[in-house]
């Protein structure tokens, strides 16, 4: 897809992202795309025939909402910030539920989602004390839903959307992070955050190569000048 009329538009890296991921209706019922692109995070006339359908669908069923206010910190970043720092607090099974099923205590009460260990400070087979930062009894997070869910539909029916089995938990706290960081690029695009996202993880791992990849491949015929560039980490910043 082309925008011949706009100096600033999404790339193409950017808009794939978001057409390959699956949207679903239940476990046996999907179709590709994810309501966050198209008519989500830009405008598109030609795009996804399968994000616009979805899309009229909804505004048939939903009201328009119109009201101005002064936009502080959106939920869902808080989210996803909460996700990944749980994730490097050894609790990835906790994490990964923000993504799929939304921090509400139906979920959290399902061992399987959550295994006790990542939620309870005090527990037994049958009982558990929540710590205080996984508490999320009040009536006021009952309608939570996964971070995921917003663009891509019924993710807690969807059965291939799960941490694999590794044989660390150190692998599925990098896997989790993984998908934490793709969340926020499906779900924060344009809102100023990315780099700084990017920048946070990479020298979390000690790894510019994952900064430098992720920015380098939306800049088509020069990627590897961009890349050599961002792999050294004085480039990153904005100098006098």
């Amino acid at each position: 897809m082309t925008f011949p009329n706009y100096e600033i538009a999404p790339s193409q890296v950017a808009m794939d992202k978001w057409d390959t991921q699956i949207y679903y209706f239940n476990e046996n019922a999907t179709i590709p795309g994810d309501l966050r692109g198209p008519m989500g995070s830009y405008y598109s006339t030609t795009g996804s025939n399968n994000i616009n359908a979805i899309f009229k669908y909804y505004l048939i069923w939903s009201e328009a909402e119109v009201s101005k206010a002064v936009m502080i910190y959106r939920v869902a970043t808080l989210y996803l910030r909460y996700a990944e720092a749980v994730n490097r607090a050894g609790k990835p099974n906790l994490a990964f539920a923000v993504l799929k099923h939304g921090m509400n205590e139906e979920a959290l009460s399902v061992d399987t989602i959550v295994p006790r260990h990542e939620k309870y400070s005090v527990y037994t087979d049958s009982t558990g004390t929540f710590i205080d930062y996984v508490d999320f009894s009040n009536i006021a997070f009952d309608q939570n839903i996964g971070i995921h869910s917003r663009g891509c539909g019924n993710m807690d029916r969807a059965t291939d959307y799960v941490i694999p089995f590794f044989n660390s938990k150190e692998d599925s706290i990098i896997y989790v992070e993984d998908k934490i960081i793709e969340e926020l690029a499906l779900e924060t695009a344009f809102e100023g955050s990315r780099f700084q996202d990017l920048m946070r993880i990479a020298m979390r791992r000690n790894n510019p190569a994952y900064l430098a990849d992720k920015v380098a491949a939306k800049h088509t015929g020069n990627e590897q000048a961009i890349r050599s560039k961002l792999m050294d980490e004085n480039n990153w910043y904005l100098k006098k």
